[in-house]
């Protein structure tokens, strides 16, 4: 394996974070406690050999109709065993796929009619299982029927800065970073309720920290069974949201050593906020003020048993974490993950996208140009892959 092992690193900008609940008005509030999972990054391995975990891996080429091409895939949900994948900046559409790579339909709702939009910032599952698609540019939520196709729309009565949304039950869960505010209230999450107004907020932040650049995570929540989870960039801990639009904490990820504190926006980042909001952004000044420090790095995937998340160390390495719930420990912690008999480096965070919960199988949909990177020439894989046309997607499935 040494010979074409690939040491990936999760390259990120080093950026805003904090850490704090619905009722917590202050950055320096101390975080809240939920089972805890004990990081050692002094322990991290170059590569590891998970083929005693994973117990299947299967490479789908996806089968798109002639006009339907995926250009870049910027989310991927599981739901009802199919896959859907947004295409945000390239098509700016919604493809459909099964299990078995094979098309299902493509969504293009783009225009100027009522049951229209002009843009997909963002889509979800709502609670009776029908997709529903956001714009963000004319504040209207479009409503899908249970055949993906357009059954409603209607704008919101209020309008922020969003770059995600999950639905529980009749209320709007929101993600809009350092970016959203309401009558002077400056937060990153807003509960809003079935017309779109806001009605409560979370992870409130102070007026200085507004419009500074932050990393923003594409998907921050997910869903267990009936539990909704939420998740951010360099926080700590990882939360349930209740279905009246509460969170408590889920998981408590302690590192060690050298974690990042939870005041750290009170402790550096504000008196450095001059560099986080200068249009031209000195990465290598920013990187400075978290050297030494080891934390999430915002990617959290979990099933009924296991969860896949990214982190990074005191020299801002990112790894990967497979953590066993059923017995409470990471049983995997490395840089790259790789299956021997494969002849393959797993594609890992940020690759994997979405899971489907009740099987523990973990997917994603990557180009050929990444996956053939991950693959040695000598693997039963690499005929597949190397086969297909440069543009081609995949649809990866680990099962563990």
């Amino acid at each position: 394996m040494n010979s074409y092992k690939i040491f990936l690193s999760i390259i990120g900008s080093f950026l805003l974070f904090q850490c704090c609940n619905n009722n917590i008005k202050n950055t320096s509030e101390k975080p809240l406690s939920g089972i805890p999972i004990i990081i050692d990054t002094s322990k991290v391995l170059d590569s590891i050999d998970v083929s005693t975990i994973i117990k299947k891996l299967e490479i789908t080429p996806l089968k798109p109709n002639e006009g339907d091409y995926i250009s870049e895939v910027w989310k991927v949900e599981f739901h009802d065993n199919f896959l859907i994948v947004l295409d945000r900046y390239g098509s700016n559409r919604i493809h459909i796929y099964n299990t078995k790579g094979e098309l299902y339909k493509s969504i293009v709702p783009t225009g100027n009619g009522p049951n229209e939009v002009s843009t997909i910032t963002d889509f979800w599952i709502n609670n009776k299982g029908n997709l529903e698609i956001f714009d963000s540019s004319l504040n209207r939520i479009l409503i899908f029927d249970e055949n993906y196709m357009p059954k409603k729309s209607f704008k919101g009565e209020d309008r922020l800065s969003l770059t995600a949304i999950q639905k529980i039950e009749n209320k709007y869960i929101t993600y809009g970073g350092f970016n959203s505010s309401h009558h002077n209230e400056y937060f990153k999450v807003g509960i809003f309720d079935e017309t779109f107004k806001i009605e409560n907020a979370a992870f409130h932040f102070d007026e200085v920290f507004r419009g500074a650049l932050i990393s923003t995570p594409t998907a921050p929540f997910g869903k267990v069974g009936d539990e909704y989870l939420f998740s951010q960039n360099y926080d700590n801990t990882i939360y349930n949201i209740s279905k009246s639009g509460q969170f408590t904490a889920r998981f408590q990820l302690n590192y060690s050593p050298n974690p990042l504190p939870y005041d750290f926006n009170e402790k550096v980042v504000r008196q450095n906020s001059n560099l986080f909001k200068s249009q031209d952004v000195d990465f290598k000044r920013i990187n400075k003020l978290y050297k030494g420090y080891s934390g999430f790095r915002g990617k959290w995937l979990e099933s009924i048993n296991y969860s896949i998340f990214s982190s990074f160390d005191e020299k801002q390495q990112g790894f990967v974490c497979i953590y066993d719930k059923d017995n409470k420990k990471i049983i995997a912690k490395g840089i790259s993950l790789y299956l021997t008999d494969s002849r393959l480096i797993i594609p890992y965070l940020p690759y994997f996208s979405t899971v489907n919960p009740s099987e523990n199988c973990f997917f994603t949909v990557i180009t050929k140009h990444e996956l053939i990177n991950f693959i040695a020439k000598d693997s039963p894989f690499f005929g597949l892959v190397n086969k297909e046309e440069s543009e081609s997607n995949f649809l990866v499935k680990i099962s563990l």
